[in-house]
């Protein structure tokens, strides 16, 4: 039997009034006794996706080619912050993206340094989001920054939005961190089947975390800065 699909918004559900979002409900296709919202935006803000990166042409362009192709969002930038990149054809690439004014560079001129780049880069921005992503990410999903936008937007308090990420071979590299895994902190559900339900069926559930990694994850950048 497919699953049903139907539309909810749930200014109709007499305990979420305040909230007044729309999402799509489907249930999930591993795990049918779990239901899994598609949020969809109240309103499309500016996003700046920040993206570092030391020549690894090949890396950074199926990045960004995997973005446009899956992503529909009609507000958004691409920054690519270079760190002193020497390549011939990945700086041919650079310019020739910046030439058609589909991504901007902004150039850092130090030592590698991941958390100063994208700082450095956030300082540089007038979008009231912004989305840090390495090099190395691959997008699979449609509507991914909608749906990133449209939890932002569930309430002035969520600051910072992560997602799923898995490795090539199809396993779970981050669905979030917790605390006390390995005496510190760590992602769970790593090297779990992307089958998986995970802890209670948490591995497909929006949900609260103590944080999220910074290879992918969408900020509130007043509140970044702050």
């Amino acid at each position: 039997m497919q699953p049903e699909n139907r539309i909810w918004n749930n200014r109709r559900h007499k305990s979420s009034k305040k909230k007044g979002f729309e999402a799509e409900i489907t249930t999930n296709k591993f795990l049918p006794a779990i239901f899994q919202l598609k949020i969809k935006p109240r309103e499309f803000p500016k996003v700046s996706i920040i993206i570092p990166s030391k020549n690894s042409l090949d890396l950074l362009q199926n990045c960004i080619t995997s973005l446009r192709s899956h992503t529909n969002y009609p507000n958004y930038e691409v920054i690519v912050v270079d760190n002193q990149s020497d390549d011939k054809n990945y700086l041919e690439y650079l310019d020739k993206e910046c030439a058609d004014q589909s991504l901007r560079v902004i150039k850092y001129e130090k030592t590698f340094n991941h958390s100063e780049m994208n700082n450095t880069a956030v300082e540089l921005i007038d979008s009231p989001y912004a989305v840090f992503m390495n090099n190395d990410i691959e997008i699979l999903t449609d509507a991914w920054l909608e749906q990133m936008i449209g939890t932002a937007q569930l309430d002035a308090a969520i600051a910072c939005v992560g997602c799923l990420l898995l490795y090539p071979d199809g396993t779970v590299q981050h669905s979030g961190i917790i605390l006390g895994i390995n005496g510190m902190a760590g992602h769970a559900h790593k090297f779990m089947k992307q089958k998986s339900a995970g802890y209670h069926g948490r591995l497909f559930a929006l949900q609260e975390y103590i944080g999220t990694t910074a290879a992918f994850s969408l900020i509130r950048t007043e509140i970044f800065k702050k």
